[in-house]
């Protein structure tokens, strides 16, 4: 267990914002906004209840800080744009009124007991803020509302209600009359009959919230709130609650004394790093987180689980800084470390994204990849801020929480798991350039040979072709000829019958060259064959088919 100096005085006053991270699909902040500003609950008399409003945030939230931080956080309600949304005051009064906080039972000296301490929320404070990386944050703010308050109640508070597990998780209780049977017994019945009865422990979350006897955890609190988003990707990216704290101890306590310091070491270490009261802690004088004394009044301390401050008063007891202190930690200081949070989500989900791409066989996950890197680049220039005021306190304390919260060496790891997977894709592309080459070029080659094989088989062709040609033309040839005869005989038949059945016709100028009727008529049909013979040629002119022979 931790071993607090026993004379050291437990804070005056504790205030924590229990954060819940998660994230939705980046780019569309305005879709998640215009969805929860429609949810709607039924309240009191039936009358419908919106449950989340867009609001202008605190002044403190933008007080000294640069404008580009604003107009990242807080879009501008005027112009229906909004990042930052607040639970609706009636709402949050109507859960949150008369709360207290019922921490498991545990065993000391042989018997275990619950305990209940009181609770208050923080001026209405359940808000949400989101991001355009598609990462978000919700706060629930709750004091416990007691005085004093004992560092191992302060550590038991932060660490129960920070808890998602059934069995250590701290319930968030209404009280019931009945819950002191004493009491109770001592009402007269008419008075008890008018007391609703207490939801049932399995009855549905939204039955439990401002009923007398509903119990809840902040942690299924969270889910309920943000289940409307599930459409728009909601998944927790963490299962427990990540603690802000601010705890005010008095006067006495001075961190330029080292003797204060060694005490307040430990407390400090185990408030940023949500160790449970039973934890053996840090050894005096030893804290295992980054941390810094911003002044002798005020020691900040950040883990990758939570963030804490330590502020005392100063002297005199009067001065008007003591009660406005505590205020302006729990939101200016805020603030500074939220963006380094976001920063942290929105590195740790690129790194998740890339991994799935590491297993990825898709088609398009060389487009994913590509969307990735520029997803990174953006906000390596425009959301891993360099700084974010120019108070120097401020600035300081917001590079000590980039630091708790390994921003840097997540943005180093995002950046490494990015140039991974573009030299592997680099790779497999140009493998993949290689077997398409190897298989254009086997391709080509098979259509090399097919094209010669078609080459030799149209050479075949035309030789077949050319003998089948040599063919028709020796018969056409042989045709043409035969056709040269017919006709000449033909001529001849036809002047011999039309001579010789003319037995009294010879022509006296015929008589000058031939002896007889009868020479002339041989004669003529030898001249009618040579005649006929010779016009038939100069049509039909054979010879021509000479030249497809050859």
């Amino acid at each position: 267990m931790h071993t607090f100096n026993s004379d050291l005085v437990g804070p005056t006053e504790i205030q924590t914002r229990f954060l819940f991270p998660f994230f939705f699909r980046r780019n569309h902040v305005r879709e998640v906004c215009a969805v929860l500003e429609q949810v709607t609950i039924v309240g009191k008399d039936n009358k419908s209840l919106v449950l989340w409003e867009c609001s202008e945030p605190h002044d403190l939230y933008k007080e000294e800080l640069l404008e580009h931080v604003v107009k990242m956080l807080f879009l501008s309600p005027e112009k229906a744009e909004c990042g930052y949304l607040k639970l609706s005051p009636s709402i949050s009064n109507m859960w949150f009124n008369k709360l207290e906080v019922v921490l498991p039972a545990r065993r000391l000296q042989g018997k275990s007991s619950e305990r209940r301490l009181p609770i208050r929320l923080l001026s209405e404070r359940i808000e949400l803020f989101f991001s355009k990386y598609g990462v978000g944050v919700l706060s629930v703010a709750l004091a416990l509302d007691r005085e004093p308050v004992s560092l191992d109640e302060a550590l038991e508070f932060n660490y129960r209600l920070s808890q998602a597990r059934e069995h250590t998780a701290a319930k968030l209780r209404t009280p019931h009359p009945s819950d002191n049977p004493e009491k109770w017994s001592a009402l007269p019945e008419h008075i008890k009959a008018q007391v609703p009865e207490p939801p049932a422990t399995n009855a549905p979350l939204l039955e439990q919230l401002g009923r007398v006897g509903g119990e809840f955890t902040l942690f299924g609190l969270a889910h309920e709130l943000l289940r409307p988003l599930e459409k728009l990707g909601f998944r927790s990216a963490q299962e427990e609650l990540s603690p802000y704290t601010v705890a005010r101890f008095g006067e006495k306590v001075d961190l330029q004394n080292a003797e204060a310091c060694a005490d307040m070491a430990a407390f400090l270490s185990a408030l940023a790093q949500v160790e449970e009261p039973g934890h053996a802690g840090a050894a005096r004088g030893e804290i295992g987180v980054t941390n810094e004394m911003l002044n002798r009044r005020h020691w900040v301390g950040v883990g990758l689980l939570g963030a804490a401050h330590i502020v005392a008063d100063q002297v005199p007891l009067s001065h008007p800084f003591n009660t406005a202190r505590v205020p302006r930690v729990v939101l200016k200081y805020f603030i500074p470390y939220l963006l380094a949070l976001l920063q942290r989500l929105t590195l740790h989900r690129i790194i998740d994204e890339a991994s799935i791409l590491v297993m990825s066989k898709e088609d398009d996950a060389g487009r994913a990849l590509s969307d990735l890197r520029n997803h990174l680049l953006e906000f390596a220039l425009v959301g891993h801020f360099t700084e974010v005021s120019t108070r120097e306190a401020l600035h300081r304390y917001y590079r000590m929480c980039q630091q708790g919260l390994d921003v840097r060496n997540a943005l180093s790891d995002a950046r490494q798991a990015i140039a991974d997977l573009d030299a592997r894709h680099s790779a497999e592309n140009q493998a993949q350039i290689a077997q398409e080459t190897s298989r254009s070029v086997a391709a080509t080659r098979d259509l090399q040979q097919d094209m010669a094989k078609n080459v030799e088989a149209t050479r075949k062709l035309h030789e077949q072709m050319a003998q089948h040609l040599d063919v028709v033309a020796r018969v056409q040839l042989m045709v043409e000829w035969l056709e040269v005869f017919v006709v000449s005989v033909a001529a001849a038949d036809l002047w011999h019958l039309f001579s010789y059945e003319n037995k009294g016709w010879f022509p006296t100028w015929a008589a000058k060259f031939f002896r007889d009727r009868d020479s002339f008529v041989s004669w003529g049909v030898v001249l009618a064959a040579l005649f006929a013979g010779a016009i038939t040629l100069s049509f039909i002119q054979p010879w021509r088919h000479r030249k497809h022979g050859s």
